[in-house]
């Protein structure tokens, strides 16, 4: 009989966690954080795609916090997070963000960008998964300045995720890093997908990005898609005055996609363009931009000298604007700037800033002023330019535009020919090559002196050289660079030396063939 019973009990318990497992599914071995980690909230998943997001606000000395972590409490293969900490290989001791996928050690993988937590600031840390494409997404924005690091990647497809949550690594973590809330959305939100206006004058152009709308010129919409490509669709939104119209429709989500778009109809002024991502019958919005519709382009016709009394000159020219619709009332003035040149002054010297037209004009329509202008200086004997400095407001109408005749408009005589330059000459290189580490994040600086071959020079000022470190396979660079290169003479400056002084250095480095 006691048989029976304990066999009717064990059972009932196997129904009853047959049930909660179906209830809360969650994979055997797969429940610890990351090792260190104080997790300070979690939420279950009831899918597999998901979107969370926690703000944290440092209210001490953020050095008593060693790591930030967001993502699922998984290890091994199934584990996915952003991990936020001190970035070991970083001479400023700046903190860094990495994407973690399979495991909590980031070794091997190069940090997505640098962002240092600082008393006083919050901070939006954001990760997104799709179990369809793999696609995942992170965010880190510090509230308070607005600096932010984003990335993007693939994960493994298919995956089931039990738990999402924010965990804190240090020994005064939890008091000093608060998290002021964990949202979890059962959706993902393609953070990183974005979009730019592009604009050219004819099919024949190229097209180019631009923040201020000519109505008159060919646009569209070309998507930035960092997985390739997405599910769903997208559409896009003009947010004027509190009204809101979409724009056009987005059926193919997929990087370098350009859509066109009828601008000719947009009302000038200050508009938003909202990118939305829709899925399933939701709609997110993905990435918002501010432009300026309608254009002011401003040409020069017929600039001359017409009086010349001794060494004082007059110019007179006149100027075209041409408005590519209604642009209501705007004041537009003429700035002439002259800059003297010579031997001392390679990069020139700004003598005289003169307003020489300022007026009000309406635009109704696309319509077309033009305006005369005079403008008296003294000639000087040495080289000198002018450059011709127009702006429309509101600020903006003119921007995105090189104006024919807006550049530099030299006549006086040229450094060059006054002072030619002399026959023997040597090439000189300054290269930045921090220690030798590529975009791959691989060290190896054996491609440095593959890219300073083909350019035959004579000297190279090198910064940020290693000798004696670890990080550079404990290779004296300065020494290996002045090998390949055949330059034989090589001077080593270093700027920071630790440990051993005669084991390990980081610094600046000359190599020359010239003794």
């Amino acid at each position: 009989m006691l048989v029976w019973r304990m066999s009717k009990l064990l059972v009932a318990l196997c129904l009853v966690l047959s049930i909660a497992a179906g209830l809360f599914p969650w994979r055997a071995g797969a429940s610890d954080w990351p090792a260190g980690m104080r997790v300070v909230e979690e939420v279950w998943l009831d899918g597999s795609s998901f979107t969370a997001s926690a703000t944290v606000a440092i209210e001490g000395k953020a050095g008593d916090v060693e790591a930030i972590w967001l993502g699922s409490s998984e290890q091994g293969e199934g584990q996915l997070g952003l991990l936020w900490k001190k970035d070991p290989n970083d001479w400023f001791e700046r903190w860094a963000v990495w994407l973690v996928d399979g495991s909590s050690d980031p070794t091997g993988r190069g940090p997505l960008g640098h962002l240092t937590p600082s008393p006083g600031r919050s901070y939006d840390l954001k990760l997104a998964y799709d179990a369809e494409s793999g696609a995942v997404a992170l965010r880190l924005l510090d509230l308070t300045g607005g600096g932010y690091v984003s990335g993007t990647d693939h994960a493994g497809p298919g995956r089931e995720l039990a738990r999402v949550g924010i965990a804190l690594a240090g020994e005064q973590g939890v008091s000093v890093a608060k998290v002021t809330a964990l949202t979890v959305e059962h959706h993902f939100v393609p953070v990183g997908m974005s979009f730019r206006l592009l604009q050219r004058e004819g099919p024949a152009d190229k097209f180019a990005a631009f923040t201020v709308v000519d109505r008159q010129r060919e646009s569209a919409v070309e998507l930035a898609v960092p997985w390739g490509f997405l599910p769903g669709a997208g559409r896009l939104v003009m947010v004027s005055s509190g009204a809101e119209k979409v724009q056009i429709e987005i059926s193919e989500l997929a990087d370098g996609v350009l859509v066109p778009v009828d601008t000719s109809g947009w009302p000038a002024g200050q508009v938003s363009l909202r990118l939305d991502y829709v899925r399933e019958g939701e709609a997110v919005s993905v990435d918002e931009k501010e432009f300026r519709v309608g254009a002011v382009k401003v040409a020069v016709e017929d600039l001359a000298p017409v009086v010349t009394e001794g060494k004082t000159t007059t110019w007179q020219g006149v100027l075209r604007l041409e408005a590519d619709g209604a642009v209501g009332d705007v004041h537009f003035r003429l700035d002439v700037r002259r800059t003297d040149y010579g031997p001392h002054l390679p990069n020139g010297s700004e003598v005289s800033r003169v307003t020489v037209l300022a007026t009000d004009l309406q635009f109704a329509d696309a319509a077309t002023h033009r305006l005369p202008f005079r403008y008296t200086m003294e000639t000087p004997d040495h080289p000198w330019g002018l450059t011709l400095e127009p702006s429309v407001e509101p600020v903006g109408m003119v921007q995105g535009y090189a104006p024919p005749g807006m550049q530099e408009l030299y006549y006086g005589k040229l450094a060059e020919e006054a002072e030619p330059a002399s026959q023997d000459r040597i090439r000189i290189a300054l290269y930045n090559v921090r220690h030798g580490r590529g975009m791959d994040d691989q060290v190896d600086i054996r491609r440095v002196a593959d890219v300073l071959r083909a350019y035959d020079v004579d000297l190279v000022a090198f910064n940020e050289l290693d000798y004696g470190w670890p990080r550079s396979n404990k290779v004296d660079q300065p020494r290996v660079l002045s090998e390949l290169l055949g330059l034989p003479y090589f001077y080593f400056m270093p700027t920071v030396q630790q440990f051993s002084p005669s084991l390990q250095g980081h610094g600046h480095a000359v190599v020359t063939r010239l003794p």
